[in-house]
């Protein structure tokens, strides 16, 4: 489940159990080619030692390739977060100002999603996808929260989230924030 929180958070869109199937690749086939490399260096100076020391270092590559590849998702969950964070105040300042001018808070949303906001208009774009799936604005914004890593944008839809319910003023929620 881990690991499939971080792929998501990552912007990697493949489904855990096939990520493992590609690091299990990866680590055999590093197994393989250093089996091989140190067998045809080993035969080509004429040198038994380098092929008695072959499976240390092909296990070694191969345990490498694992925690690499297990490290990877949660890297890239933490940048992608990071890269969230940055643009987060910017995209808060323009849903408020788009909610306070009297726009929807959809149609606000609509806007950051073709904003240049990077990450963070591709997260907003999947809960815009969400909603018009059929999940309610809530549902949609609790599935944002659980596939980020970012403290910053959880903390907000925690606020939105409030002030929709509460029916306070979104905007000047948003704009606290």
């Amino acid at each position: 489940e881990n690991l499939q929180e971080n792929l998501e958070a990552g912007g990697i869109a493949t489904p855990a159990d096939e990520y493992l199937i590609i690091v299990s690749a990866a680590a055999t086939a590093s197994f393989i080619g250093v089996i091989f490399a140190f067998g045809a260096i080993s035969f080509a100076l004429s040198d038994s030692s380098l092929a008695i020391l072959s499976p240390l270092i092909a296990i070694s590559s191969s345990v490498l390739v694992i925690v690499l590849g297990l490290i990877y998702p949660s890297m890239m969950a933490n940048e992608r977060a990071s890269k969230i964070n940055r643009e987060l105040p910017f995209a808060l300042r323009q849903l408020a100002t788009q909610i306070k001018a009297g726009v929807s808070f959809h149609k606000a949303l609509s806007s950051l999603v073709t904003a240049h906001y990077g990450a963070l208009s591709e997260e907003f774009g999947k809960l815009q996808q969400d909603i018009e799936r059929g999940y309610s604005t809530e549902q949609a914004l609790l599935r944002l929260m659980a596939r980020t890593k970012s403290k910053g944008l959880k903390k907000s839809c925690v606020q939105i989230l409030r002030a929709l319910k509460s029916g306070g003023n979104l905007s000047d929620t948003i704009s606290s924030i």
